[in-house]
């Protein structure tokens, strides 16, 4: 009897866990999954305002474009936030080849064959706001010594952000200090079904 509890008990944990979610149904579960990156707990590097502020850019420029918006689907959210919370953990310095790490990681966190993602990494030197972070992510970052594009200036991720067929997105955004540098890191996977 007391195993069978302990079964019921586990199990209603373990829903209510991965059922949790935030004001604007980002699951909480997800963002603060456990990767690690110099032995802290990478959940925390989340930035769930930048994250909104993200889905509203990028359907306000669908809507510009005249492309219907997305909606966030919690199956979409796990992906990018698993994907970006692993290439995170990966992340050594400005001088490795973080983007190398894209073709590696656990087969299980890359996206279904139903999805298309975008990511991006970029350096401030100071700590970035929420629009200077999503500002940086879709339309670049001006550099005295060279300027970083953007998702809209690069012809395959702005071709995947205008895809008229996906209904459904989910991102996230890991932001790291390291040293002198503020490390963002961006993720958002399309999809054509929930």
């Amino acid at each position: 009897m007391k195993i069978v509890l302990l079964i019921i008990f586990l199990f209603t944990y373990v829903v209510g866990v991965f059922s949790q979610n935030s004001n604007d149904n980002i699951p909480e579960a997800f963002y603060n999954i456990a990767f690690t990156w110099s032995g802290e707990t990478l959940g925390q590097y989340q930035d769930v305002d930048a994250v909104k502020l993200l889905y509203k850019e990028i359907n306000a420029y669908r809507e510009k474009n005249g492309v219907a918006k997305c909606e966030e689907s919690e199956r979409i959210v796990n992906y990018a936030c698993r994907w970006g919370a692993y290439m995170m953990s990966k992340h050594i310095n400005n001088n490795n080849i973080f983007y190398e790490h894209s073709k590696e990681g656990p087969v299980e966190y890359h996206i279904p064959s139903s999805c298309s993602e975008i990511i991006h990494l970029i350096y401030f030197g100071y700590k970035p706001s929420n629009v200077e972070i999503v500002s940086g992510l879709m339309y670049g970052v001006e550099r005295p010594t060279g300027n970083v594009k953007g998702w809209i200036q690069s012809k395959g991720h702005n071709d995947a952000i205008l895809q008229p067929e996906v209904k459904y997105y989910g991102a996230s955004i890991y932001v790291i200090q390291q040293g002198q540098w503020w490390v963002v890191y961006g993720t958002v996977n399309f999809s054509l079904v929930k």
